[in-house]
């Protein structure tokens, strides 16, 4: 099982679905567990997740679904992982 590099979490790595936006997503790490304030839909049989928001974010959490956080949402060593800025 896969755990972060900077604390001791389980981690899983998964993309996001292309979008216009971003059409070539890099792998992310999200946390192993579902959150209640989760806001990405994974597909574990893809590894690729939606970003929800809005209405489709309320229908989700209304509807019971199993919905992810990114890692950096919450790791405590988050601060470490951001890029300089040039």
């Amino acid at each position: 099982m896969p755990q972060c590099r900077r604390c001791p979490a389980p981690i899983i790595f998964a993309q996001q679905r292309p979008t216009k936006a971003n059409p070539y997503p890099a792998n992310n790490p999200l946390n192993m567990r579902p959150h209640p304030n989760g806001n990405l839909r994974l597909d574990p049989q893809t590894r690729r997740y939606d970003v929800l928001t809005g209405d489709a974010l309320k229908a989700a959490r209304a509807a019971g679904e199993e919905l992810y956080l990114s890692h950096f949402v919450d790791c405590p060593a988050r601060q470490q992982f951001k890029r300089a800025r040039a």
